[in-house]
């Protein structure tokens, strides 16, 4: 053998030996580089099956009205009765009526007149609401009786007056009193008077006025 073949055997052996060198240390490389599978565990699950509530209870049924007793009446058996006599029989025919004939000499009577009905009572309008007051056309004084006069004795006498609308004394009261004697003489004063009606804006109407007197010596 050459010199060079053997060079050439020896550079082939040196390469190939390289070559399985370099193989191992990949192997040995690649198998610490991947990571062994880790154990497998086994997981067991468990699962709860959902059990549903219970049902609720139905509400309690109202208790049943109790049944009413019903008094059974029994109709009451009337004895016989006779029937009732007819309306007619019991009533007396009426007798006929008369007919009066007019003698042809008799003559009516005449009608008679009908009453006058009475005027409706007027209303007295109060002072208070007049226009114009009543005043005297002729005023009479009273007279002082004798006897109170020598007992030295004074009054004062209201007189109410209800004058129609005219003028003219409808009513005369004595509201307040003074004695006898001095209302007599109050009432004779005012028969005595005249007066001229109470007014209402333009119209004369009939008036309630109250009239003081006083008797007083001096």
């Amino acid at each position: 053998m050459t010199r060079t073949q053997r060079w050439s055997a020896a550079s082939t052996a040196a390469v190939a030996l390289n070559a399985m060198l370099f193989l191992m240390v990949a192997y040995l490389i690649s198998r610490a580089s991947v990571p062994e599978p880790p154990e497998l565990v086994s997981v067991k699950l468990l699962v709860l099956e959902a059990t549903p509530p219970p049902p609720e209870p139905p509400p309690p049924l109202p208790p049943k009205p109790k049944p009413r007793l019903v008094k059974k009446i029994e109709p009451k058996v009337l004895p016989d009765q006779p029937p009732p006599p007819d309306i007619d029989e019991l009533l007396e025919p009426l007798p006929e009526p008369k007919t009066i004939g007019l003698d042809e000499d008799m003559e009516p009577e005449p009608e008679q007149p009908p009453m006058p009905s009475q005027p409706p009572e007027p209303v007295y309008i109060p002072s208070h609401k007049l226009s114009r007051l009543p005043a005297f056309v002729r005023k009479a004084e009273p007279v002082y009786p004798e006897k109170e006069r020598f007992t030295g004795r004074e009054a004062r006498v209201v007189v109410e007056l209800l004058l129609d609308n005219e003028g003219k004394i409808n009513s005369l009261r004595i509201v307040e009193s003074g004695g006898e004697a001095f209302d007599d003489a109050v009432k004779q004063a005012l028969e005595d008077s005249m007066f001229a009606p109470g007014y209402m804006g333009q119209r004369p109407v009939a008036v309630r006025v109250q009239i003081p007197f006083v008797f007083k010596l001096r």
